[in-house]
């Protein structure tokens, strides 16, 4: 897939890349971040970087530089907004995935407004976080105990849960529209 993009960009200087090779693409680096984020809570930076460095070269010879620095800054503003609320805990690592996310969405997209598309991920995120939630605190309630499962875990009224999970639904639903 990658080896066909990049000739393709030698060729004809231009990306003609279709949809779905950046839809696979972005699936197995969410699926990396996924197992990462779940088995430890971390995720690695390596990932982030190579695919911001694929984000900016697609951007440049697509000449959408602009509208992806200010998606990216957008999503860090809605990022330290809901930083403070209760019950999404979003971490440095989160952040990075759904700078990536909104990036390739503004590529694969290319919508007339930006910021449009950011608030549409930002919402089904919430939402699927939301659900992520009640799920996890329904199943301890139902226990009467602590829950442990891989990073997943309740500490009194506490719930532990890494947040690639939701962000990984939210690419696969905003993809499948």
């Amino acid at each position: 897939m990658l080896t066909l993009w990049l000739a393709s960009i030698i060729n004809t200087g231009v990306v003609i890349m279709n949809t779905e090779y950046f839809f696979c693409v972005m699936l197995i680096y969410m699926i990396v971040n996924l197992i990462t984020d779940t088995l430890t809570l971390k995720t690695k930076n390596i990932w982030h970087l190579f695919m911001a460095i694929v984000i900016m070269i697609t951007c440049m010879l697509n000449k959408t530089l602009l509208i992806t620095i200010a998606s990216v800054s957008l999503v860090l503003i809605i990022w330290m907004v809901m930083s403070k609320m209760i019950p999404v805990n979003l971490g440095a690592g989160d952040l990075k995935m759904l700078m990536i996310i909104t990036s390739f969405q503004q590529i694969i997209y290319q919508p007339n407004n930006f910021s449009f598309l950011v608030l549409v991920t930002f919402g089904l995120y919430i939402v699927l976080s939301f659900i992520q939630f009640i799920f996890i605190k329904v199943i301890k309630d139902l226990k009467r105990k602590e829950i442990t499962f891989f990073a997943y875990r309740t500490e009194g009224n506490v719930i532990i849960r890494p947040e690639s999970l939701p962000i990984l639904l939210t690419v696969i639903i905003l993809h499948s529209f």
